[in-house]
């Protein structure tokens, strides 16, 4: 037989060609199946923008009517991982600055909001 006219087969690392030529073609790794959900060309299945959808309209319901309580638990987050990563006295020293740098931006804003709030509480000591 000539190269043209062997049947094609696959090539087994480490067998015989007798090995190669009883292995059939379904045997070779077949190519990656998309995760379910997936169509085979990568686009989100009608499945998983279903499920998409309906996450993305729940948390927007959520959100909006509990947006104080998702706020506050991020800074809340913020806080414990800045505790533990850097102490008390620097997170303390760190939420000065911030308090800081937010007062003097609402009093170039010209709504002095915290400063005022410190200037009852000084008041409220006299």
């Amino acid at each position: 037989m000539t190269e043209e006219n062997k049947p094609n087969k696959p090539h087994i690392v480490g067998a015989s060609s007798s090995e190669a030529g009883e292995k059939k073609e379904s045997a070779a790794p077949s190519v990656h199946a998309p995760e379910p959900g997936w169509n085979k060309t990568g686009e989100v299945g009608s499945r998983a923008k279903s499920v998409w959808n309906r996450a993305k309209t729940r948390w927007n319901t959520y959100y909006g009517s509990n947006s104080h309580t998702v706020a506050y638990a991020i800074v809340g987050f913020i806080v414990a991982l800045a505790l533990l990563c850097i102490g008390f006295w620097r997170t303390l020293l760190f939420a000065i600055f911030i308090v800081a740098g937010v007062a003097y931006g609402q009093y170039r804003d010209g709504n002095p909001r915290i400063v005022n709030f410190f200037k009852r509480i000084i008041d409220r000591f006299r």
